[in-house]
């Protein structure tokens, strides 16, 4: 090997330091893709506690519900706005406080995960009542 890598520089030395710096790049960043991959499956994501910031969608999404089921455990005395609205939002238009709001969608999240507990694949539970602080 050291003697093909002597030939090349012999032969074109710039195209071979741009070849080398290119391998150690790309060596590199598979490096870093290895590792953020390894550190992602032994510590997966987890669901954020509610926070007024957060919008409907966004809670359904992060829980894992519909939309829909999240629009309706709100109880909005109207159809939902075009415009997204964040649950502090929300709860100021509606004339309610926030933490009755944010009890609300928490009701909702944990009514939908009873009728629909999750399947069971042998992993740990991420999330608020799976959550373990290491």
């Amino acid at each position: 090997m050291i003697k093909s890598l002597k030939r090349l520089w012999a032969a074109a030395p710039v195209a071979t330091a741009i070849l080398l710096v290119a391998t150690l790049f790309m060596a590199g960043f598979g490096l870093r893709l290895a590792l953020h991959a390894w550190l992602w499956r032994a510590h997966p994501p987890r669901e954020e506690m509610l926070a007024p910031w957060m919008t409907p969608g966004f809670v359904a999404h992060n829980w894992h519900l519909p939309r829909e089921v999240m629009i309706e455990g709100l109880a909005l005395p109207e159809a939902p706005p075009k415009k997204r609205m964040s649950l502090k939002e929300i709860a100021d238009e509606m004339g309610i406080p926030e933490a009755e709001l944010m009890q609300r969608v928490q009701d909702t999240i944990d009514s939908y995960r009873a009728a629909h507990p999750p399947p069971l694949t042998g992993e740990p539970m991420t999330g608020a009542e799976g959550r373990h602080d290491e």
